[in-house]
């Protein structure tokens, strides 16, 4: 083989000089125009940030911007904590994270050396802590590791390479650590530094962790001085600054939405001169509830403390006074502060949709995407504080590129959850009889969903009292024996009951990954209908089960929320849906009606006999191949002409078996295919001699196809025949179904062709 290389190569040299002249050329030009990135994410991978890092503020070591950690001296909000998102791909195994300046006021020798190192003005040192934190919320609390500042370089990067761990994989399988740096309170100055990540860094979410984000254009010591001015002469003469006192950031924004609310802190707005000083904000009244200790109730703060821009610190300051903008994601500015806070205030910034609101400004639309926040004029030294409930992302690390979206602990764009009996099979299958086939869940996934439902969901955690649920506040996930009680409501059937199940299932889906929070649901039902996204709606309903317990009508909006998400049937037009399998949306007409008008005493259904009342009944002709080797052995039922099966319709097979070999079976292997859609599945736990139905259904793992077992007919001569239904959720009809048999069995009847007959 390789002599016939060797030689293929000697003969078609050209073609190889060719082909290694076009790579060297992708290789180059990738670099200049930051190609080479998604090249390489098609051909091996997931790739990490543009331009092989994301940094916080920025990568650059020379452009004085920081992070700003200062102390109770600083007339400033001392003693902040900073929390920055570490969100690392799923098809890798470790990430890097890199600290720039982390100690505090060491000098290059490694001594503490306050005046002679760089970009700190306190000797007080902080502590970075890493945690696993699955759900991207604030609420892993499981560390991961732990460096004091004061172990690390000055004036350099200190990096360390992580592998990741399942206890920080999220329901989307991407992995998160939430990193909190930490300064003691007590004493004066700043500790500013940098971080970096082979992986994807964001900040914000000020909602989850309680916490804001400090920037700072750092001036220190005079080594700092030589940096941001490389030109310096003297302090009459200093020469252009690398540091310009421009700032970009982004918000990202996963929905459309009707209000953006920015906070923005201890801007130092008005200058010495009596020009542009900081006045009374319209819609921003006393003190944020969050505030730190050292803030001040918002007012007409006049002049800066230090003034912005004062005339003679020529060394400090940036002109204009300091103002910023918003741009939204086609590029255009929806709004411009151009008088942010004063000293020691927070003033709130509200950009809406709608004219009742008391907003800064008023825009038609705001649309999903990523907003630009530019920030300019920020004067050197002066520590200002953002505060957002949006993800907050650094700018890229490359001219001319887009900020890359960090991966989502939550399924994106996914729309396929599964049904309650998918959850009620693979539960008790898997978790309480131990068995692996005939599933499409496996322990480990069943474990890491209910893991995730727990971190997620204060209700459905270790220790639910199902007949009066509380909220429990240890984030332990359900056993195996509680959830498999809720979803066989083996505490009975009330309507709280059948909303524990339902729910369940639904958070099931979530935290499965097969459903995501942020898919917008326009859900209707008899009497009732829910808009908004899938979190919302099941934060209703788990409101409702929590506060509601005894409002059976309010029980039933929370059952009947969680069922239409089980059941897919979102409300989405069939060209916006992602998942085939739940195209038919059932309108509310035919929907069934509420509990309090169900029959008091409805009538059980009969064993599965040939049906009869249809004066028009569904009927469709079948080629059999039986018996069949493709895909198995079994018997094969052949498409030929009628009613096409798709998008949620029913066909009936039937085939005849000597009924000691029907009461032998244990399992029994299926199989269907619509167009290019092809499933299989195995149907375990139902008695194949029953004159009644399984209750157990099975769905293959695609979700196309659904496959029950619909009881056997008695034939009264020593053979049964076997009914069995396949529902095909996909929008291509029904070509086969092939139902497998044990080695050698051979099905009576039918033979050569089979007519199925359904009400419609």
């Amino acid at each position: 083989m390789i002599s016939k290389v060797r030689r293929w190569i000697s003969r078609n040299g050209w073609i190889v000089a060719a082909i290694v002249g076009v790579l060297i050329l992708i290789v180059g030009v990738g670099q200049i125009f930051h190609l080479w990135d998604g090249v390489w994410r098609a051909l091996f991978g997931t790739a990490g940030p543009v331009g092989g890092y994301s940094c916080l503020p920025t990568c650059d070591e020379r452009d004085g911007k920081f992070l700003s950690m200062p102390g109770e001296q600083m007339n400033s909000f001392g003693g902040e904590k900073i929390v920055v998102w570490i969100s690392v791909p799923s098809d890798w195994n470790s990430f890097t994270l890199g600290f720039f300046d982390g100690d505090s006021g060491k000098d290059n020798s490694g001594a503490i050396n306050l005046y002679a190192g760089h970009w700190d003005g306190t000797t007080t040192e902080s502590t970075y802590t890493l945690y696993a934190d699955p759900l991207k919320d604030g609420r892993g609390t499981q560390q991961v590791a732990q460096w004091m500042g004061n172990t690390m370089p000055n004036n350099a990067w200190y990096d360390v390479t992580l592998n990741v761990g399942p206890e920080a994989k999220g329901p989307s399988g991407h992995y998160f650590y939430r990193l909190e740096c930490t300064r003691p309170v007590q004493g004066s100055g700043i500790n500013a530094l940098k971080l970096r990540s082979t992986a994807f860094l964001s900040t914000g979410q000020a909602d989850l962790v309680n916490a804001n984000f400090a920037i700072v254009g750092m001036l220190a010591t005079w080594g700092d001085l030589t940096v941001l001015y490389p030109q310096f002469q003297s302090i009459y003469n200093p020469g252009p600054s690398t540091y310009t006192g421009d700032w970009q950031f982004y918000l990202y924004i996963p929905n459309e939405t009707k209000v953006i609310e920015i906070w923005d802190g201890d801007f130092d707005r008005g200058t010495f001169a009596n020009v542009a000083q900081d006045t009374d904000d319209p819609n921003t009244e006393g003190k944020p509830a969050w505030a730190s200790p050292f803030a001040v109730p918002e007012r007409a703060g006049g002049q800066g403390n230090p003034p912005d821009d004062l005339p003679w610190n020529w060394l400090y300051r940036r002109t204009p006074p300091v103002w910023y903008e918003v741009i939204n994601p086609a590029g255009s500015p929806i709004y411009t502060n151009s008088e942010p806070s004063g000293t020691e205030e927070w003033e709130h910034y509200i950009i809406s949709t709608d004219p009742a609101i008391l907003a800064d400004t008023t825009t038609d639309v705001l649309q999903a995407g990523l907003y630009r926040w530019h920030i300019v004029g920020l004067d050197v030294h002066n520590t200002v504080w953002i505060r957002t409930n949006y993800e907050l992302l650094p700018p890229p690390n490359c001219p001319d590129c887009s900020p890359d979206i960090p991966p989502s602990p939550w399924c994106t764009n996914c729309r396929c959850p599964r049904t309650i009996g998918y959850w009620k099979n693979n539960v008790k299958k898997v978790l309480i009889e131990g068995k692996t086939r005939g599933v499409q869940e496996t322990r480990e996934t069943l474990e890491w969903a209910l893991r995730n439902v727990a971190l997620a969901s204060p209700l459905f955690r270790s220790g639910i009292n199902v007949h009066a649920p509380v909220p429990i506040a240890a984030a332990n996930r359900l056993t195996d024996q509680e959830a498999h009680a809720i979803l066989q409501k083996e505490a009975g059937n009330t309507m709280l009951d059948r909303a524990l199940q339902q729910n369940l299932a639904a958070w099931l889906n979530l935290g499965s990954g097969k459903l995501g929070p942020n898919t917008v649901v326009d859900l209707n039902w008899g009497t009732g209908s829910f808009q908004g996204t899938v979190w919302e709606a099941l934060q209703e309903a788990q409101n409702i089960i929590l506060y509601r317990q005894n409002d059976e009508a309010a029980l039933e909006r929370a059952k009947n929320i969680a069922d239409l998400i089980n059941n897919g049937e979102l409300g989405y037009e069939g060209e916006d849906k992602a998942c085939e399998q739940y195209a038919a949306v059932i309108p509310p007409h035919k929907q069934p009606p509420d509990h309090d008008k169900m029959p008091r005493n409805p009538k059980q259904p009969e064993p599965p006999n040939p049906q009869v009342g249809c004066t028009d009944p569904r009927v469709n002709q079948y080629g059999v191949e039986n018996p069949t080797n493709n895909p198995f052995y079994g018997i094969k039922f052949e498409y030929q002409s009628g009613t096409e099966i798709k998008e949620g319709l029913v066909d009936e097979f039937r085939f005849t078996l000597p009924a000691d070999q029907a009461a032998a079976m244990t399992s029994i292997q299926l199989e269907a295919k619509a167009g290019q859609n092809e499933g299989q599945a195995t149907l375990q736990g139902c008695a194949f001699n029953s004159l009644v139905p399984c209750e157990t259904t099975v769905q293959d793992p695609s979700g196309f196809f659904t496959f029950s077992f619909q009881g056997a007919v008695d034939n009264r001569d020593g053979t049964l025949t076997l009914i069995f239904y396949v529902t095909n959720w996909t929008g291509n009809g029904l070509s086969h179904a092939t139902f497998g048999l044990p080695a050698g069995v051979v099905p009576s009847w039918p033979a050569g062709n089979y007519q199925s007959q359904m009400c419609p």
